[in-house]
C-alpha cells in the first residue's frame, strides 16, 4: 500500500480528522503524527532490529531486494525517533510513557510530538520552539481606553 500522497493529511485543518494506518512501510515513512506515535509504540522492537510486520502481507520487501542489512533499517528510524525525543527532554519521556500505556496526551506531550513531527528536524531549540509556538497563538490585542 503506497500512502505517500495521503489527501487527509496534506492540510493542516484535515490533520487532526486524520486517523492514519495501522502499518507503514519504510517507504512510506514521512514522519507526520500518526507515523510518529506508530514508530513510538514499535520502538523496541526497531531499536533490536525488528521492523514490525505487516499484518496484511509478510514483508515489505523480499529478501533478495534488500540491498543491506536487515536489521539496520529498523536500528535507523529508532535512531531517527530516540534522536528527536531526546530533544525534548522530559516532555518526551513524558510522550512515550503516555503513548505506551495508550492514554490520551497531556498538552506538554501533544507539544513535544508536534516538535518531532516532520519530515526534517527542527533547527530550533526545543524551549525557544514552544516559547515561539506560544506567541503565534491569536491574541486579542484590541486595547480598552
Amino acid at each position: 500500500m503506497k500512502i505517500r500522497r495521503c489527501s487527509t493529511c496534506r492540510s493542516r485543518a484535515d490533520k487532526a480528522s486524520c486517523s492514519g494506518y495501522a502499518y507503514y512501510s519504510y517507504p512510506d515513512i514521512s514522519f507526520c503524527r500518526h507515523q510518529m506515535l506508530w514508530l513510538i509504540d514499535n520502538l523496541a522492537g526497531l531499536r533490536a532490529g525488528i521492523y514490525p510486520p505487516n499484518p496484511d502481507a509478510g514483508s515489505s520487501l523480499p529478501a533478495s531486494v534488500r540491498a543491506h542489512a536487515k536489521f539496520e533499517t529498523p536500528v535507523q528510524l529508532a535512531a531517527e525517533v530516540d534522536s528527536r525525543l531526546d530533544r525534548t527532554g522530559k516532555d518526551g519521556i513524558f510522550l512515550v510513557a503516555q503513548v505506551l500505556a495508550e492514554q490520551d496526551l497531556h498538552p506538554d506531550a501533544e507539544e513535544a510530538l508536534r516538535y518531532i513531527t516532520g519530515w526534517r528536524r527542527k533547527t530550533m531549540k526545543y524551549r525557544e520552539w514552544v516559547y515561539q509556538m506560544h506567541f503565534r497563538k491569536p491574541r486579542n490585542l484590541s486595547r480598552k481606553n
